[in-house]
């Protein structure tokens, strides 16, 4: 079918086509954000209807500084040990300070400080809009 068209004909389209993906990226986005923020008014993190199913899904991180009390609360040791601390180090460059988040939970377990210091080092990140099809029974 293109090969068919001349070059005037193909830019012409191209530059169709372009205006029509922009403004459905334009109408996605804004239907994105208006559906996060209802779903955040009602407190929601799923939404299914008889077709979909909208979840939303917010990735935290830590502000490293804010965790960096802990090492004041647990011995070093132990958080190496752990595996949820790495202190800095040289190998072939140098690899500064790391912390593995997935690790502190036992930590948070042993008293209130340490629970609100890692709390409080919770950076969220924005949130993630997922929307799939609902799978129907086949009758």
């Amino acid at each position: 079918m293109t090969e068919q068209l001349t070059n005037d004909q193909l830019i012409d389209g191209i530059a169709k086509f372009r205006a029509q993906i922009d403004e459905a990226r334009d109408f996605l986005s804004r239907y994105e954000f208006q559906l996060l923020k209802n779903m955040a008014a009602e407190g929601s993190t799923k939404y299914v209807n008889d077709d979909y199913e909208a979840t939303v899904t917010t990735p935290v991180t830590y502000d490293h500084a804010k965790l960096w009390k802990v090492r004041e609360l647990v011995a070093l040791k132990r958080l190496v040990q752990s595996g949820a601390f790495t202190p800095a180090h040289i190998e072939t460059v140098n690899v500064p300070d790391s912390w593995n988040l997935t690790f502190w939970k036992p930590f948070a377990k042993e008293g209130q400080d340490i629970a609100k210091i890692i709390e409080a080092a919770k950076i969220p990140g924005a949130p993630k809009l997922r929307v799939t099809a609902v799978e129907h029974a086949k009758s």
